[in-house]
This record gives structure tokens, C-alpha cells and sequence, in this order.
């Protein structure tokens, strides 16, 4: 649907870059509050970051990336590796 997260309308690369620097990693309120504030006044990067959200999100757990972890877990399991068996999120 175009207008609604469509993935050709924008640079993986680029959309990536600027999104690692949105990281509020101490805890601080004031850090927090700059970041909401620098998102606030950049519509495009907030969109950008909601199709990284969308695409991540549909990596992670759609129906056959869930499927593909949980053949791996059974897999696993059936060779008596039950150790290794803990498949972690993609």
C-alpha cells in the first residue's frame, strides 16, 4: 500500500544510519525528553523508523520466520541436542 510503510520509498542504508543515533541509553529523563523532541520536529525519520519497526517486526515473527525457529528447535531437539535446543529470536 503505498503511503503506508511501503519499502521502495526509501534508503535502507540511509534510514539505518540516522536511525542508530536515537538511542537513549542512560536512563535520564532529559535524554529521553531530547530524543521525543528530535522526533517530534522530523516527521520523515519518524516515518522511516516505523517501516524499520513494520519490517523488523515481519522478520522477526511472521508465520515462516516462526515456523523456520521452531523446525530448528524440533530439529535440534530430535538429535538429543537439547542443550543447544534454546533457539534465541532472530
Amino acid at each position: 500500500m503505498p503511503g503506508r510503510g511501503d519499502a521502495g520509498s526509501w534508503n535502507r542504508t540511509a534510514s539505518w544510519r540516522r536511525l542508530e543515533r536515537v538511542s537513549v541509553t542512560g536512563g535520564s529523563p532529559d535524554e529521553l525528553a531530547a530524543a521525543i523532541l528530535e522526533l517530534l520536529g522530523d516527521p520523515q525519520r519518524r516515518r522511516e523508523m516505523g517501516v524499520c519497526g513494520v519490517r523488523a517486526t515481519r522478520a522477526r515473527l511472521s508465520w515462516n520466520a516462526v515456523a523456520a525457529q521452531v523446525e530448528e528447535l524440533y530439529r535440534e531437539v530430535s538429535k538429543g541436542n537439547a542443550q543447544s535446543a534454546a533457539v534465541e529470536p532472530a
